[in-house]
């Protein structure tokens, strides 16, 4: 069977990162010193209360936020993912 003749079809998966990509384009700068577009949410192995995000430039640098028991998955959770990485403090050479 060949592929020459089926279109490729982005999965769901792919399209649900490419939206998170650009809802995200509000993130500040981390420590590391770049900006990541998008944010790695999972959660911290405390049950579905608490998760971690970090962002996708370096992986080192990581925020615990509540989820409020929201999917893992769902806009709600990723908006608090994204307000505990905006909210936490930096030095002030990277404001």
């Amino acid at each position: 069977m060949s592929l020459d003749n089926k279109k490729i079809i982005p999965n769901d998966w792919y399209l649900e990162a490419e939206k998170w990509r650009k809802k995200m384009s509000e993130l500040k700068r981390c420590p590391c010193g770049e900006i990541p577009d998008q944010l790695s949410v999972a959660f911290n192995g405390q049950g579905a209360k608490w998760a971690t995000a970090s962002g996708d430039c370096c992986g080192f640098w990581e925020v615990e936020f509540r989820t409020e028991y929201e999917s893992i998955e769902s806009d709600k959770c990723n908006q608090f993912a994204q307000q505990a990485w905006n909210d936490a403090k930096r030095h002030e050479s990277l404001l």
